[in-house]
């Protein structure tokens, strides 16, 4: 495949992004004195491969936070930001989704309390009865947080 061939493609967006995932990232999810902990261990190698048809152009490891050039017909000048913003985003994917995953787990299973929120909308862990908060999903719960990061207590 020739360079303008390459470029048309990946200008016309013809080209797959395919993440070879090895996370075996362990997390142990707590809550001490009503605030919600995490101990991870473990390692994550997260690959991403830029393709056009079956070639491959670019890999992308999030480890080192690298990408290399594996075909010569194109430089890295040639490819734009929002394909690295995809590349990136899709060698996180496995290690949020596994996050999530547990999180969610320990919320259903093990946590003491009800994943909810307040009248403004920010995320609680409520550890009594309390009409004022509302009660949602740890699922959905899990996925705010996750994002957000924040939540508030109430016990």
């Amino acid at each position: 495949m020739n360079r303008n061939k390459i470029l048309k493609s990946l200008e016309k967006g013809k080209y797959k992004i395919e993440a070879l995932f090895d996370c075996d990232c362990n997390f142990e999810w707590s809550i001490d004195d009503y605030v919600l902990n995490v101990d991870v261990e473990g390692d994550c190698s997260n690959t991403t491969i830029l393709k056009v048809g079956n070639k491959v152009l670019v890999e992308y490891d999030s480890d080192e936070e690298e990408y290399t050039v594996v075909c010569d017909e194109i430089d890295l000048d040639d490819i734009k930001a929002k394909i690295f913003d995809e590349m990136e985003d899709a060698a996180y994917e496995s290690h949020y989704n596994r996050k999530l995953q547990t999180l969610v787990n320990f919320l259903k299973k093990k946590a003491k309390c009800d994943t909810a929120v307040d009248p403004d909308g920010e995320l609680a862990l409520v550890f009594r009865d309390d009409d004022y908060y509302t009660v949602i999903s740890p699922e959905e719960w899990a996925k705010r947080y996750l994002e957000e990061g924040e939540y508030v207590i109430a016990r």
